[in-house]
C-alpha cells in the first residue's frame, strides 16, 4: 500500500478552513476588548470580557476538539 503524505485537496481545505475560522474569531474577541476598554475606560470591565471568552472557550474547547 502506497500513502501519499502531501496535503492535497480536501485536506487543504479543512486546514485552511479552521486556520481562518480561528483567526477571525480571534480578531473579534481582539477588537471586542478594545471596543470594552475604550467605550468604559475601565480595565475591569476588559478583564471581565477577557474572563468571560476565556471561560467559554475553556468549556467549549473539549466538544469542538479546537485548543483555544
Amino acid at each position: 500500500m502506497k500513502y501519499a503524505w502531501g496535503i492535497k485537496g480536501d485536506f487543504f481545505r479543512l486546514l485552511s478552513g479552521t486556520f481562518l475560522s480561528l483567526f477571525s474569531s480571534g480578531l473579534f474577541y481582539y477588537s471586542l476588548v478594545w471596543w470594552s476598554l475604550s467605550e468604559t475606560g475601565s480595565a475591569l470591565s476588559g478583564s471581565v470580557v477577557i474572563g468571560i471568552g476565556l471561560t467559554v472557550s475553556i468549556l467549549i474547547s473539549p466538544f469542538t476538539g479546537l485548543a483555544f
